[in-house]
């Protein structure tokens, strides 16, 4: 993953680097996306925002649809 990637190159990865992947869960939930079209290396962050939006709706009711990734050609 990015992330990863990013890790070995750098000594102390930044803030931005590590919110990233939950800001980007924030758009997608605050629009309550159902498919989301994101690349091959994204798919960590769609599966931590239905892991978000799963635990979420366990708390407080059906609030957040699940996504689903839309891919490919």
């Amino acid at each position: 993953s990015q992330k990863q990637e990013k890790k070995v190159s750098v000594k102390e990865p930044s803030v931005g680097l590590l919110t990233y992947p939950i800001l980007q869960a924030a758009d997608i939930m605050l629009y309550k996306a159902t498919l989301v079209p994101v690349g091959e290396d994204q798919t960590q962050h769609i599966e931590l925002t239905r892991d978000l939006s799963r635990a979420f709706n366990g708390s407080y009711g059906l609030v957040f649809p699940e996504c689903q990734m839309l891919s490919g050609n």
